[in-house]
């Protein structure tokens, strides 16, 4: 018996359904996504920092305050995690659109509900993972 790892991220399929509460309707269209390991998402909260200067207080005439930019995390993780997607059409002209950060951008400006799904898929789908991942280690 051995312990058996992963060393290689995986690539995930998520099918959007015209209902996605049923399995059985129409696949409108396919996104790839590689979730972002903790390591990955750690540098992105270090990377995406708030500064401020407080108010003084008694010790200094200013304090410098950081916290992460939770909004521009959550952006970046999105552009990094969508490697690719198959049936996204431009609604004016029904042209593909390709998978490109650009793209991805405007994807989350204009279609927030789309992305709260898509993200919510990715969340699930990594929580699913650490079972799986809990379980083996167990075994």
């Amino acid at each position: 018996m051995a312990l058996k790892l992963r060393l290689t991220k995986e690539r995930i399929k998520i099918d959007y359904r015209e209902n996605n509460e049923d399995d059985k309707s129409p696949i409108l269209a396919t996104f790839y996504v590689e979730p972002l390991t903790s390591t990955e998402l750690n540098d992105l909260f270090t990377k995406y920092q708030k500064t401020e200067w407080l108010a003084p207080n008694k010790k200094t005439k200013k304090e410098l305050h950081k916290e992460p930019d939770f909004n521009r995390v959550f952006i970046e993780r999105f552009c990094k995690e969508i490697v690719d997607w198959e049936g996204v059409e431009d609604i004016k002209t029904g042209k593909p659109i390709k998978c490109t950060r650009q793209n991805i951008l405007a994807i989350w400006d204009l279609n927030p509900t789309l992305i709260n799904w898509l993200m919510e898929q990715v969340d699930e789908i990594k929580e699913v993972q650490q079972v799986h991942k809990e379980e083996e280690e167990k075994n």
